[in-house]
């Protein structure tokens, strides 16, 4: 889903981040998806995410589709069984 923002500051959106070899996007790697509420109280939505969508302070707005740079805060399967 596309990502909304104001250009000011740099943000970081909560996201899971999963392979998507064999989803039939080209190409293969990795897709990061927000998650939940994203608000400073919203403690919630830091459940399911295992990255940070970096979004920089000139953005007005991420496109879904959109190649963007992400903080992994644990690895996505199948990486998570080869780290082991």
């Amino acid at each position: 889903s596309d990502i909304e923002h104001t250009p000011g500051r740099q943000e970081y959106v909560r996201s899971t981040v999963s392979s998507s070899v064999g989803a039939g996007l080209a190409p293969p790697g990795l897709v990061a998806t927000p998650v939940g509420t994203q608000g400073s109280g919203a403690f919630r939505s830091m459940l399911g995410a295992n990255g940070l969508v970096i979004v920089p302070g000139d953005c007005a707005g991420i496109s879904s589709g959109s190649f963007v740079r992400v903080i992994l805060l644990d690895l996505p399967a199948p990486y998570e069984t080869l780290a082991s």
